[in-house]
């Protein structure tokens, strides 16, 4: 039984590290919905996909997206959350935390 909670202790511990974080700021070119995870496109990174779990955040891309606006994205990335977004092998993924339209 000392096993079995140490394991559960151990994987609540290991999901919740962060590795990096950072924010990026960029046109929306576009957003979908996956299986598990909705993906963000941004115009000007080909490199990086975006990953987010969080319905909220759909209004605002929507409405950056219309008017051509720049949003704010922070993000960040994990041992385990976001393991399941499935992207090819040439992005780096990272799982959306917050997303604001830029005020300029």
């Amino acid at each position: 039984m000392r096993r079995v909670i140490l394991g559960l202790f151990l994987i609540l511990f290991l999901g919740g590290c962060t590795f990096t974080q950072g924010t990026t700021k960029d046109v929306v070119q576009g957003f979908d919905k996956g299986i598990i995870w909705h993906h963000l496109y941004l115009l000007n990174d080909h490199t990086t996909a975006y990953c987010f779990d969080n319905d909220d955040f759909i209004p605002i891309l929507k409405s950056a997206q219309e008017s051509n606006q720049k949003v704010t994205v922070t993000y960040e990335t994990n041992l385990i959350r976001g393991i399941l977004c499935t992207t090819s092998d040439k992005f780096e993924r990272v799982v959306v935390t917050n997303v604001v339209l830029d005020g300029n």
